[in-house]
């Protein structure tokens, strides 16, 4: 690292330099830049032309004009004709191949899209599918039958030679080191890494089923190791040991062929946005600029939001004003104009995992705004040692927001690097945990201007807290730093380099109002630093910091205390317990909001990035709270409605199914326990002894929790576990349909009938003749004929009710298992035929299989009609999405269309949809209430909405 400084030896980048250096020293200085306004913008293209992809539709041709009825088939056909003020359209399909744009915008108001269609799944894909007959040369006696190949030694590993032809013109991933020799000049601080993995490991990718081969640098390895692969010395020889030990014939193999996913095809161009595609299988290199899986190549403004990168050998993100390494000899790297500087890049709500090195990385980024991006599984090569790996890494940051990202399982990196030259750059509000590196959660490096990293929660990382490397003036305000192996913050002079004509230096940092939790203290090389009124807690006695602290003179108004605090991540839930209040600390004017956007208040501003933090308080990151910790009762309860809130917040409910009623909104839910489980099994919290139903008015001005409905005890078949009901209106009398465990272990379906649609309900003595598994739905046709939808896998034990041979089939082949539905008799309380299954088909109309958990089918299945259609909605279980088919009848097939529901907090997911008035609902639960406790949950409600095709238009309940 010490050569760091060759990145700006040209003469045009030290101008640059200098002079934004002059620029922004006259323009701001730490005391009056405004750190709650950094400049921003937004497209307001009105589209002149939209270019149709959709690959699966019976015309589609790169020779047609892509329009609806005659798309174009691939969506870089799209890229070299769609010009300034227009879009591509892009319907589902996996697309294997590069987009290579041609024409820039000009204005935000005169952009180009390439976006995803409403609903569709996009998926680009740099990989190939391999057809290539795998095989075993075994050694069957003592002599080798041919010298000249390579045997299979071992019974678990299969052969086979991929040709050259196979791959793109002049790019052979199995052949190519992740850091060409070449390359090392670029990057002299990687020096120490020349020889060894996986440096010089080959850039192949191999997926078997869509899950990736780990690469060995030995035969012997792959022996060892369940999905692994070796490349033989001629670079086109592959052994792999599938997953599962068994013959990788049987098994769908795809080989990463592509250098890029989406690059432009020149340096420079701007006024772009991408949107809600899903890249993927990118076999890049190590270099640390000019490699990305998705590169904007030195344009600016430009949008990326809502997109997926993942399953990438590098980095999968890149942008910014520098394209290239300076000295990079690559034709592309041409003399930039100083006004081509202007930076403005908005990067949001992407999801970026399973990168090798990087999931975002970039070079000279002005005025940015990289916000509300989850990056997680980052760092699979585990190549930290050649300095270019993290969440998000972002060289020479000026004026840029980094805020609300949700960072987490780094291996080898940083959550967030800004190195070089940093200024007048925010880092605020992200959540970082499980990182383990050499530096820190967050680093900081090398700047002689104000930055700020405030309002973050960061834990467990194996190293620092916050990095401030060779850095000046950082401000480290209202941060939560937790089960750190490190010091909390770390602030020294680890170099003895210069910038811009200056020695760097570690002076006049400042760390305030933070809360540290179990760590090795602050270090600081200069006594110009400062710290206090933090929170210094430890989970056992004795505290350590205190003495620690007292040596080095700091911290005169810091208050050390012990404490419990846990993290549950699988959850995003934090949980503090304590036995005393915090003292609040003075309000910080470069700080007023927490974490959450809530304004700090003068006089009661605490430690930490929370506004409030009582005694025994849960708080998800990814949910604002809503209600502070009270007593759950069950009382009687009216109140104005809201959106997206819960109905009744004062107990829990769940698994809503809505009906209109006598001109009123009836809710049947289950009833979820406000008091602790005793159950260890997940499914077994789930221990429901009642029913109670909530109901809407007229006006939906006010909900109305019920009186309880149907008791477990009252029931003389059920043993345990009501479950998710339902109801039916019909004979004069209201039917109440509910799943429940019977004396044999398994679930039945019960009927209860009332004479009003809230009950109570006096259950019959025994289930429906025929009937088992869970989530009841009873849907009433156009004729007056009502259906019964039912089932679940997992808990709700349909798996175990299927007979035919298809179970038999290999993991990647089997059908998903199918919803059931039975014909009701006119009684209501029988089946009138034998339950059937439910085929739910992909638009190609190849039935959807049980390896496709984004589509397949869990539980929870609703049925409603709009415009004469029948959508066929479900919970798809452990993706936690809710999705719909639609068909032409009751009983199918239905026809995939997409997600209707993201998943929400908690981990089930469960819904019904009603119209009233006109208008369309949705009711869901989640379990942002109880913090994130799955068996804990709230029925909320919000409006549905379809476009002119019948589409629904996805929910984000959080949004997006």
């Amino acid at each position: 690292m010490n050569e760091i400084i060759m990145k700006f030896r040209t003469k045009t980048i030290l101008i640059f330099i200098l002079f934004y250096a002059f620029y922004s020293y006259s323009q701001n200085t730490g005391n009056s830049f405004d750190w709650n306004n950094y400049k921003t913008w937004e497209n307001k293209t009105r589209y002149t032309k939209t270019y149709i992809v959709n690959q699966k539709h019976p015309n589609a041709s790169d020779s047609n004009i892509g329009n609806v009825n005659f798309p174009l088939k691939t969506i870089n056909k799209a890229a070299q004709l769609v010009k300034e003020g227009e879009r591509v359209l892009i319907y589902s399909g996996v697309y294997r191949e590069t987009i290579l744009p041609k024409n820039s915008g000009t204005s935000n108001d005169k952009m180009i899209s390439y976006e995803a269609a409403p609903g569709e799944k996009v998926i680009i894909k740099g990989s190939k599918i391999l057809n290539q007959k795998w095989e075993q040369r075994k050694v069957l006696t003592d002599e080798l039958p041919d010298a000249t190949l390579t045997y299979t030694w071992s019974r678990r590993t299969w052969v086979t030679t991929i040709p050259d032809t196979f791959f793109d013109v002049n790019y052979f991933p199995f052949q190519l080191p992740n850091i060409l020799p070449e390359e090392h000049s670029l990057m002299p601080w990687a020096k120490l890494v020349k020889n060894i993995p996986p440096y010089i490991s080959s850039r192949g990718l191999i997926f078997q089923n869509g899950q990736r081969l780990k690469q060995m640098e030995h035969y012997a390895d792959v022996v060892r190791v369940p999905g692994s692969f070796w490349t033989d010395v001629d670079k086109k020889t592959v052994h792999i040991h599938s997953f599962d030990s068994g013959d990788p014939n049987k098994s769908l193999i795809e080989i990463a062929t592509k250098r890029y996913l989406f690059k432009p095809q020149k340096v420079g161009l701007n006024y772009i946005q991408v949107s809600g595609l899903t890249f993927e299988h990118c076999a890049n290199g190590f270099l640390r600029t000019s490699t990305a899986a998705i590169t904007t190549l030195g344009g600016h403004h430009w949008i990326i939001e809502n997109n997926t990168i993942r399953q990438i050998n590098s980095s999968g993100l890149e942008f910014g004003y520098l394209a290239y390494e300076p000295e990079d000899p690559s034709p592309e790297n041409i003399h930039r104009k100083e006004e081509d500087n202007q930076g403005f890049m908005i990067v949001r709500n992407n999801t970026i995992h399973d990168c090798g090195t990087a999931g975002i990385r970039s070079f000279v980024v002005t005025n940015g705004l990289i916000t509300g991006n989850h990056i997680y599984n980052i760092g699979w090569q585990d190549a930290e040692n050649y300095w270019e790996c993290s969440g998000i890494k972002i060289l020479v940051a000026h004026k840029t927001l980094v805020n609300s990202n949700h960072i987490h399982n780094i291996q080898g990196g940083n959550g967030i690097w800004l190195d070089w030259d940093i200024r007048y750059s925010r880092v605020t509000q992200n959540s970082i945990y499980d990182v383990q590196n050499i530096q820190g959660g967050i680093f900081i490096e090398a700047s002689h201007y104000p930055n700020l990293v405030d309002n973050n929660f960061i834990w467990n990382i194996d190293g620092n807290g916050i990095y401030a490397n060779d850095t000046d003036y950082l401000m480290v305000y209202h941060n939560l730093v937790a089960n750190i192996t490190g010091n909390v913050v770390h602030a020294i002079v680890q170099t003895d380099r210069s910038q811009n004509g200056r020695k760097l230096t570690a002076e006049e940092n400042l760390v305030y109002n933070n809360i540290f939790i179990d760590g090795l203290p602050v270090r600081f090389s200069s006594n110009s630093n400062k710290a206090d009124y933090n929170l210094y807690v430890s989970t056992k006695e004795p505290n350590n910091f205190k003495d620690a602290i007292n040596r080095n003179g700091l911290d005169a108004n810091s208050t050390f205390k012990y404490a419990q605090a846990y993290f549950t991540s699988s959850t995003c839930m934090f949980k503090w317990i304590s036995d005393f209040d915090i003292k609040p600390v003075p309000l910080l004017k470069e700080v007023s909001y927490d974490f959450f956007n809530d304004l700090k208040e003068s006089q009661n501003t605490i430690p930490g990035p929370f506004n409030k933090l009582s005694k025994e308080t849960t708080i998800v990151l990814t949910e604002k709270p809503v209600i502070e910790d009270t007593q759950l009762v069950s009382i009687k309860l009216e109140k104005p409605i809201q959106e997206q809130t819960a109905l009744v917040s004062n107990r829990y409910s769940a698994d809503p199914s809505a009906h209109v009623f006598n001109n009123k909104i009836y809710i049947y839910c289950s009833h979820d326990k406000s008091e602790e489980s005793l159950y260890t099994d997940p499914v077994d919290k789930f221990d429901m002894i009642d029913y109670k139903v909530i109901s809407i008015n007229d006006s939906l001005t006010k909900v109305t929790d019920l009186e309880v409905a149907l008791k477990l005890e009252d029931i003389p078949w059920a043993k345990r576990q009501l479950w998710a009901p339902d109801a039916a209106q019909a004979n004069n009398q209201f039917y109440f349909y509910f799943p429940a465990k019977a004396a044999h272990g398994e679930f039945e379906i019960g009927v209860a009938i009332g004479t009003r649609p809230e009950g109570p309900f006096v259950p019959l003595p025994s289930s429906i003749p025929n009937s088992f598994s869970i989530d009841p739905a009873v849907f009433r046709d156009k004729d007056g004929t009502h259906y019964m939808y039912f089932g679940g896998i997992g808990g709700g034990f349909l798996q175990n009710k299927i007979k035919n041979t298809s179970q038999l089939l290999p993991e990647n082949l089997k059908p998903a298992i199918a919803p059931k539905i039975a014909k009701m008799k006119s009684n209501m309380i029988e089946f009138d035929e034998k339950p059937r299954d439910i085929l739910v088909l992909n638009e190609d109309g190849t039935p959807i299989l049980a390896v496709d958990k984004d589509k397949r089918f869990f539980e929870a299945a609703w049925m409603h009609l709009y415009k004469g259609k029948y959508y066929l909605s479900y919970s798809t279980g452990d993706t936690h999405y809710i999705v719909y088919a639609i068909g032409d009848n009751p009983y199918g097939p239905f026809v995939y269309q997409g997600i209707i529901l993201q998943p929400v907090i908690g981990w089930t997911t469960h819904h019904s949809i009603v119209e009233f008035d006109s208008e369309w609902y949705l009711f869901y639960h989640d379990s942002h209430l109880s913090g994130g406790i799955t068996h804990q949950r709230n029925v909320k409600m919000c409006k549905l909405h379809y476009d002119d095709l019948g589409k629904i238009q996805p929910i984000y309940p959080y949004g997006k």
